[in-house]
């Protein structure tokens, strides 16, 4: 089976290293963006299982991000796990919590990063996968 790819977008250059390295470590082939626009343009050419995404990136990216997501219709079934320091409450008030969207608060650990992603792509097969 080809490895599953993940596209993490995050403005904090650390964070995503840290994503990157323990999710390569586990076989994900790992792509990063440092911001929405570079998270589309990957979105576009490489078409990633599952998007992790910082909620609160500047000037709005996180959700603005989302929103173009779920508004394209060959995006808007794509898994997100959206990642943030803010109470999901919080971000239930700014995305759509579509049942294709799920939330991991920070500060987390290696293990439960790991634990979410296997879930939701056990949760949510690619097409060819079906």
């Amino acid at each position: 089976m080809p490895r599953q790819r993940v596209l993490v977008v995050d403005d904090d250059e650390t964070l995503c290293l840290l994503i990157s390295e323990v999710l390569a470590i586990e076989g994900y082939d790992v792509k990063v963006a440092a911001d929405a626009v570079e998270g589309m343009a990957i979105l576009k050419r490489l078409d990633p299982a599952i998007v992790v995404l910082d909620y609160m990136m500047p000037a709005g990216g996180g959700s603005t991000f989302h929103r173009a997501l779920r508004a394209n219709p060959q995006w808007k079934d794509k898994p997100v796990l959206m990642l943030s320091a803010a109470p999901e409450s919080t971000i239930a008030k700014g995305v759509d919590m579509d049942g294709r969207t799920y939330f991991l608060a920070k500060p987390y650990g290696r293990k439960d990063l790991l634990a979410i992603v296997q879930q939701i792509l056990e949760e949510n097969p690619p097409a060819a996968a079906l």
